[in-house]
């Protein structure tokens, strides 16, 4: 079962709330074959978790926080922050041949500079 360590202590984003509002995922409830994705942003730090299970060992999940000094979205005119998070699980089983695919990405962008994490199978 995939966890997703230290998740509940990011941050809240004054009067959006962090992840403490929000329920924590459950890989494997009854489902082999899942994806996750989540992203969050605030000048100089952003949390990015893209996850799929099971997991793909050539290309691992991502749970990573940044944290950088020169966030490029200070206070002021003109400067921006944006997250996206996308996931998907999908499984067919045609004439007996099941077939399973599942992935998960996350961006944030800090006023140009990008950062992206995108995990499948």
């Amino acid at each position: 079962m995939f966890r997703f360590p230290g998740f509940m202590e990011f941050p809240d984003f004054g009067a959006f709330p962090g992840p403490s509002a929000f329920p924590t995922p459950h890989f494997n409830n009854g489902n082999d074959y899942s994806a996750f994705a989540s992203a969050a942003a605030i000048p100089g730090v952003n949390r990015q978790v893209a996850a799929i299970n099971p997991e793909n060992p050539a290309v691992p999940n991502v749970d990573t926080v940044n944290r950088y000094a020169d966030s490029r979205s200070a206070p002021g005119a003109g400067n921006f922050m944006s997250v996206s998070s996308s996931s998907y699980s999908s499984s067919s089983n045609v004439n007996g041949e099941v077939k399973n695919s599942r992935g998960a990405e996350t961006v944030v962008n800090d006023n140009g500079r990008v950062t992206r994490y995108k995990v499948q199978s």
